[in-house]
């Protein structure tokens, strides 16, 4: 079995030098994805604000094979004040895989989400950072300015579809820059392409999630030349995120709402028809009746999807936590009780 991702290395070139043994507080992850930048012109735009951070940190520079590198395409970029290591996959891989591979590559506890496709100014940076040193466990930008009507547009489609879920006031999820702390991403399932949706699936878990607007810059030229089947994967993705964060316990009531909504029309119509032939109407040639009995069995079929997922949430329940305890109040005496 072949590895799925070549062996990390340091872009020597640059001058940089392989991550030191000591654990830095921030991990800055740099998933490079279709419409993004250049990393190394990325790299060299932000490598002032990495600098003004003022804590330790590492860069992972992560590269699907459908991006490839080539050793010392980051030579011309200034020193960013902290190590910088490639992580090149064999094999196409989506922005979750990117960032679960480097989960496993990085002991930091802070890790800073910074897609090549990022469109806010290197100086917000730091402000997000400090946000999340103020005891948020997810701080996710909110891009401001002036934007285009189309995309001004998808993203209120985009955001009021996601408020079919449980109380979302995102307003730019689609930014896809996020200081996370690590908990949240080794408590959290990464699967698919739920990376998008992670500040939102971190607040149904418990976690402390803000977003925070900051100053806006002028999108990559590739971002806005998205063909139609990623929008239409965007969708299925939220589709996706609703149904897992309200109906996940309680599949019964999703399933149970969609077999009534057909059952019942179609045992009206059964009903209807068995009176007409008990009073000698023939039903012979009679589409309706295809129909009322199409309408019946989905119905009934829905519904017992619906029981099926209850057995199955009922004999996985004692495996999977529930709730998250925030902080648990040390006992008090009787005397300390105001």
């Amino acid at each position: 079995m072949t590895d799925l991702v070549s062996p990390i290395r340091s872009d020597e070139s640059s001058g940089l030098a392989s991550p030191d043994s000591d654990v830095p507080e921030i991990c800055v992850l740099i998933p490079v994805l279709p419409g993004g930048a250049d990393p190394a012109l990325f790299l060299r735009r932000y490598s002032e604000a990495f600098r003004d951070l003022e804590r330790s940190f590492e860069i992972l520079v992560l590269l699907p094979s459908s991006n490839p590198l080539p050793p010392g395409a980051l030579g011309s970029v200034e020193h960013t004040g902290g190590p910088v290591r490639v992580l090149q996959f064999a094999h196409p891989v989506g922005e979750t895989g990117l960032l679960s591979a480097a989960l496993n590559l990085s002991d930091a506890p802070w890790f800073v989400v910074l897609p090549s496709y990022a469109s806010i100014r290197p100086e917000a940076v730091r402000e997000l950072v400090d946000t999340a040193m103020e005891g948020a466990d997810v701080v996710t930008a909110r891009r401001l300015g002036a934007m285009r009507p189309f995309d001004r547009l998808k993203r209120s489609l985009f955001h009021g579809f996601l408020r079919l879920g449980p109380s979302s006031a995102f307003k730019d999820l689609g930014s896809g820059v996020r200081v996370i702390r690590r908990s949240v991403f080794e408590e959290l399932p990464l699967y698919g392409d739920v990376a998008r949706f992670l500040p939102l699936l971190a607040e149904s878990e418990g976690f402390r999630v803000v977003e925070q607007g900051v100053e806006g810059d002028a999108p990559t030229s590739g971002a806005s030349r998205l063909g139609p089947g990623v929008y239409l994967r965007r969708l299925l993705d939220a589709l996706t995120v609703v149904f897992l964060l309200r109906f996940t316990e309680k599949p019964l009531r999703f399933f149970g709402l969609v077999g009534a909504t057909a059952a019942i029309p179609g045992g009206i119509l059964l009903s209807i028809l068995f009176v007409q032939r008990m009073m000698g109407q023939p039903l012979a040639d009679r589409p309706i009746l295809l129909l009322a009995v199409l309408l019946s069995v989905l119905g009934v079929q829905a519904i017992a999807l619906g029981l099926i997922g209850e057995i199955i949430v009922h004999l996985n329940l004692s495996r999977r936590r529930t709730y998250r305890v925030e902080e648990i109040t040390p006992s008090v005496t009787q005397g300390g009780l105001a």
